[in-house]
């Protein structure tokens, strides 16, 4: 699924440097709920094809979740870690949250911590943490099979500097696999350098088979699993940028597209795309452009392709669905996927 990324990490506020960046927390994660949300675990090792068979899936595909019904809509507490060390007026974001059968992950300002399930944790209880250079700035729900997942963190502490950094890291033990830099540029329509890290485009991570995808406005660029080495690039042309993506069983690229000629304050200002794109090759599959009009296009899912719409003056408010593309000329075409389904709703 397509999230916003983190929203920038604010520079710290304080008088003195806490060991821990948080007031009073206290994450609690329910091992079953009757309403609400639901804690997501990874089911078996396979997947069913479209004819019902299963097929096995190797370390490097990307976990897939299920939710299962509660035995009981009474919960119990699985998980809970608190400080509060924080001066009146201080903040930080906590971007991030990752689940393994033993692990709870969370992202802390520029740090992610592991604990283990079914403790009472207090700081130094960590199992592991992984100390990054700046405030984490973007995060991926997706889990490899092999419990690795990815951030976006910034070069530094400072507020004006860049989000252009990855790292992919392994869960179990805190290890940090690779990281490595990406590009960035100017905020908007513009095809300039940022000055800074407020003026540039936000980037956004995902994770599909074997590869870390990461849009950062002008481009995507997509990096191997196994060493961090890039697997391809792709520059945005004309009026159009990569501002997005959606990864798991296959990889689709949200576009935003301005119209110069048209009124800022048009509908007909700002267009919408969806890409699929091989994520071996960065090869376009195929494009969907959304209508004149719509305000905006999310993508809460690659496979099967959903996508959502905006289309009247607060939330979205249209769902699409697509078939899956069959193999062959027909699936490789730059036409718009044919609309399996279209219904309003309610979020």
């Amino acid at each position: 699924m397509y999230a916003q990324p983190a929203p920038p990490a604010q520079p710290p506020r304080q008088k003195r440097r806490p060991k821990w960046p948080l007031a009073l927390l206290a994450l609690v994660l329910v091992a079953a709920l009757g309403t609400g949300g639901r804690l997501l675990w990874g089911a078996g090792d396979g997947t069913k094809t479209s004819n019902g068979a299963a097929t096995r899936q190797g370390p490097l595909d990307i976990r897939e979740t299920v939710e299962k019904k509660p035995a009981s809509p009474t919960g119990k507490m699985a998980f809970r870690f608190s400080v509060d060390d924080l001066s009146p007026g201080e903040h930080y974001q906590m971007p991030g949250m990752w689940a393994t059968d033993k692990i709870i992950a969370k992202g802390i300002n520029k740090t992610v911590i592991g604990l283990r399930i079914g403790t009472d944790a207090t700081p130094g209880d960590e199992k592991w943490k992984l100390p990054l250079d700046g405030p984490i700035c973007g995060y991926t729900r997706h889990v490899t099979n092999d419990h690795r997942t990815a951030v976006l963190f910034r070069a530094n502490d400072l507020g004006t500097a860049f989000c252009n950094h990855v790292a992919f890291f392994d869960l179990d033990d805190g290890r940090e696999i690779w990281d490595a830099d990406f590009p960035v540029s100017e905020l908007g329509d513009g095809h300039g350098m940022a000055t800074g890290g407020d003026t540039q485009d936000t980037p956004s991570v995902t994770l599909v088979h074997g590869t870390v995808v990461v849009t950062w406005g002008g481009g995507t660029d997509a990096y191997r699993m196994k060493d961090g080495t890039r697997a391809w690039e792709t520059v945005s042309s004309g009026s159009c940028q990569d501002m997005g993506a959606a990864g798991g069983g296959a990889l689709l690229v949200r576009q935003q597209c301005w119209n110069d000629k048209a009124p800022a304050d048009s509908t007909d200002a700002t267009t919408y795309k969806a890409r699929k794109v091989d994520p071996t090759t960065g090869r376009v599959l195929w494009t969907y452009s959304a209508a004149k009009g719509i305000r905006d296009l999310d993508i809460p899912s690659a496979e099967p392709p959903v996508l959502v719409v905006q289309a009247g003056g607060i939330g979205l408010s249209g769902m699409l669905s697509t078939p899956r593309a069959s193999p062959g000329p027909s699936s490789a075409s730059r036409t718009a996927p044919t609309s399996a389904s279209a219904r309003t709703t309610t979020t």
